[in-house]
């Protein structure tokens, strides 16, 4: 509702241009997204007025610009969440007492203070814990699941000697490489050794999501959208269903609960059994779904207003005409 837009290729990237519609003009003339990988990085062009936005602030950034007048902070929901799949069919995570482990070995709250920080100020957090798909606020959530306390101690029992945990990274993941760093280092301390295996774009979307590299992993760092289906992610490759389903082969009382919830015409009812099933096979890790605070030059916000969620939460990518769609 902000206005029409077009895809522009130049010789360094593509834009998104004012596709000028008279009866709906777009109202910032040109938009351009770009990357950083370091906070610092983000908040040093958005003051050196090379970038006009930045799209997640930190608590701490968050703190330091809410006293400048040239910057506008505004809150959206990325409707974004963050987790662990999981390959329940092969593998050393195939053994139940091996999926616990990693859940005992995982500590969320110390994980989220590491690497998005706990702002004071919020009764919600950026970073809310989950024990099942998000988002937390909808009706499909199971809140009489309790999330499992990290226990250390347990998990080494459980893992013993000789576990080796291949963990694929998914491009685009909150948080980065340091979100990454840090579930290795709790995985490490109770005694698995974790081969990371971090996937590009090109990679995850031709042969990662086609399950073509399900061999190579037994579990996948990734962050969701709130908006995408869990069949399929979740459910066992087969005709329609489970067509990111990255390992092949769901666990079958996950595949039973996402038929059920396909079946059925109370479909937060079924959800909510879905999310216990979850939990109960930990065929998925749930950590956090995130929320977000954005900065904007006053100077543009306050001529040329925009939803940040319009931008930077629905649209992840898209595909030019004269190039083939994967």
């Amino acid at each position: 509702g902000t206005g029409p837009y077009r895809a522009v290729r130049r010789d360094y990237g593509w834009w998104l241009e004012d596709a000028r519609a008279a009866h709906r003009p777009a109202p910032v003339p040109v938009l351009e997204r770009a990357w950083a990988p370091l906070a610092a990085a983000r908040l040093g062009a958005l003051r050196a007025g090379g970038a006009q936005a930045v799209v997640e602030l930190g608590p701490a950034d968050r703190a330091e610009l809410s006293g400048e007048s040239e910057y506008a902070l505004r809150w959206y929901d990325r409707r974004r969440w963050t987790g662990i799949l999981v390959d329940t069919s092969d593998g050393p995570l195939a053994e139940p007492s091996l999926r616990l482990a990693v859940d005992q070995a995982l500590d969320r709250e110390a994980l989220r203070d590491e690497v998005g920080g706990v702002d004071p100020g919020r009764d919600d957090q950026p970073l809310t814990l989950l024990t099942g798909p998000g988002p937390y606020t909808a009706p499909s959530y199971n809140r009489g699941v309790l999330p499992t306390p990290p226990d250390p101690s347990a998990a080494r029992q459980r893992v013993g000697e000789g576990v080796t945990l291949r963990l694929g990274v998914a491009p685009g993941l909150d948080h980065g490489p340091s979100l990454a760093d840090a579930v290795v280092r709790q995985l490490v301390r109770v005694g698995m050794e974790v081969e990371v295996v971090a996937f590009t774009p090109e990679v995850w979307f031709t042969e990662v999501l086609s399950g073509e590299r399900a061999s190579e992993i037994d579990a996948l760092l990734l962050t969701f959208d709130t908006d995408q289906d869990p069949d399929a992610w979740l459910h066992s490759r087969r005709d329609d269903r489970g067509v990111f389903q990255p390992f092949g082969s769901g666990h079958p009382a996950v595949d039973r609960a996402l038929d059920d919830v396909r079946r059925a015409v109370d479909r937060d009812a079924t959800r909510r059994e879905l999310h216990a099933v979850l939990a109960d096979t930990r065929a998925l890790l749930p950590l956090w779904q995130t929320d977000a605070w954005t900065a904007w030059r006053s100077e543009i916000f306050e001529h040329h207003p925009l939803t940040p969620g319009d931008y930077f939460g629905a649209i992840e990518r898209w595909t030019p005409r004269d190039q083939k769609a994967r």
